[in-house]
């Protein structure tokens, strides 16, 4: 059995602004998650509506469960910008460890294969 939730984000999350899932249990609709904004400054959870939103302690939320961040198009785009150059850096650093390997028979492909994949620039 899993610790009960203690009401913020995960570290880091809990030091940044941001929107978050948080899921909850009704006996009348069953389970459903609703997005939040979380607050670092003051350590609270707002609604996300136009216009501000009610802190979420007034309900309570004795029974909600952390679900996940809520990322931005930005945040997404940077996450997989990131995991892009390092797949690139890994085959690159594979063709480096290939020319160390056939530097001897004088082969020289690998290194221009490593340039290659490192300059290939955006994938869109």
């Amino acid at each position: 059995m899993t610790a009960p939730w203690n009401g913020r984000p995960p570290a880091p999350l809990d030091e940044r602004d941001g929107r978050h899932e948080l899921r909850f249990w009704s006996g009348d609709v069953g389970a459903y998650a609703e997005v939040y904004e979380w607050r670092a400054a003051t350590g609270q959870w707002f609604t996300v509506e136009e216009g501000g939103g009610l802190i979420l302690e007034e309900f309570g939320f004795a029974s909600a469960e952390y679900g996940a961040a809520v990322l931005t198009p930005d945040q997404i785009s940077a996450q997989i910008a990131e995991a892009v150059k390092a797949e690139r850096d890994a085959c690159a650093e594979a063709c480096e460890a290939l020319e160390l390997l056939r530097r001897d028979a004088g082969m020289m492909g690998a290194v221009s294969c490593a340039s290659a994949i490192r300059a290939r620039g955006e994938t869109k």
